[in-house]
């Protein structure tokens, strides 16, 4: 599963007006920044979400080796038939694909699960780094591995293949882009202190005896354990 934009119907022309229109002055009436990062991004995403809507959408990441030509027949068989159903809604049509796809699903089961019990599971029979790795259970519950290998990178014009520049790019790259970023922000006469709020409240930390720390394990001592971990959870 994974998330995208769909931009078919983008217009950027109607897109940078709704932009415009939005009631950006309102975020000045707040005095947190968070809620002033909160406010910005409601504002801009509700206009992402009119002019290029997020879908969602399942990919099968491999082909299904134990699904041969005469199944997929009749899985196409089953989809037009699902689709006559919808168009015509005749009942007799809606009955014919439900026994269909019942038999479909009934002839999947079969020979998918003599493809993982002879050539996946048995292969690797006493070797659990290997039935997770490779296509046995990950490909059973649609996990991918996240693992990505730089082979090359180029990093202000210079370009390395070597593991150890690599790394000290990288490394590089990530100290420099705070101050890198903040040489290109301009100044303005706006101060954090214009953010802050006055307050009432106080807190002091007492100070805590021996004795103390002594009696409270005690009494922690003789309480169940969920009960600490209630506590805690306050």
């Amino acid at each position: 599963m994974f998330s995208y934009r769909k931009f078919k119907p983008f217009n950027s022309t109607n897109f940078r007006s709704d932009i415009s229109t939005q009631p950006w002055e309102n975020i000045k009436e707040l005095y947190d920044p968070n809620d002033m990062w909160k406010k910005w991004k409601d504002l801009f995403l509700s206009v992402c979400d009119k002019h290029a809507p997020v879908k969602t959408k399942r990919t099968r990441p491999t082909k299904s080796p134990w699904i041969t030509t005469n199944l997929k027949k009749q899985m196409n068989f089953r989809d037009r038939l699902k689709n006559k159903a919808i168009k015509t809604k005749d009942a007799f049509i809606w009955n014919h694909f439900r026994k269909v796809k019942n038999q479909v699903n009934q002839e999947i089961k079969s020979p998918k699960k003599a493809y993982y019990n002879y050539n996946a599971f048995n292969n690797y029979a006493g070797d659990q780094r290997k039935t997770w790795k490779t296509t046995c259970i990950n490909e059973l519950t649609s996990r991918k591995s996240n693992i990505t290998v730089i082979n090359e990178i180029q990093y202000q014009g210079q370009k390395s293949r070597n593991q150890v520049e690599i790394s000290e790019l990288l490394n590089n790259s990530f100290i420099e882009i705070g101050p890198s970023l903040r040489r290109n922000v301009a100044n303005v006469d706006t101060t954090y202190e214009e953010f802050l709020c006055a307050t009432a409240k106080q807190f002091i930390f007492e100070e805590i005896t021996s004795l103390f720390c002594l009696s409270f394990q005690n009494f922690v001592s003789q309480r169940p354990l969920d009960w600490i971990k209630s506590q805690l959870n306050c």
